[in-house]
């Protein structure tokens, strides 16, 4: 966060544990955070099988299509790209996939940039899906 204290308000709905971002450098509060996600959050159910990824894909009904370019520290959960202000998320969740023992990673940020970032159990990122969804 810009100030170096991480503080994080945690909500629970559709069976999905949030952390809403409460110290934005925007200077938006929790609740303006959760606006600002819009109806990205609602596309998930932490009691469906399918990853977050798809799950939001299925629901968005746009085709996903990949950011090149940037990254996600998952440490930090900054989103940098060359040359742009980094970003921090409004919202993220975790959701564990049963199948595969992995856990998913799911980072809302401004402009509706989304990161779904998938670990194994020793938090090693396997795989990391950039898109916008707006």
């Amino acid at each position: 966060m810009s100030d170096g204290k991480k503080i994080i308000m945690k909500i629970k709905f559709n069976h999905i544990k949030w952390e809403v971002n409460d110290n934005h450098p925007s200077g938006m509060t929790p609740h303006q955070c959760i606006e600002a996600c819009g109806i990205i959050p609602t596309f998930c159910n932490g009691q469906e099988p399918e990853s977050l990824q798809q799950q939001c894909q299925d629901a968005y009904g746009f085709p996903f299509h990949s950011m090149s370019g940037g990254t996600v520290d998952l440490s930090t959960k900054i989103y940098a790209y060359p040359q742009d202000p980094d970003l921090e998320p409004y919202m993220s969740c975790t959701h564990a996939l049963a199948e595969t023992k992995e856990t998913e990673h799911m980072l809302i940020y401004p402009y509706g940039i989304t990161a779904f970032i998938t670990t194994d159990k020793n938090n090693k990122v396997i795989s990391q899906y950039i898109t916008r969804m707006d």
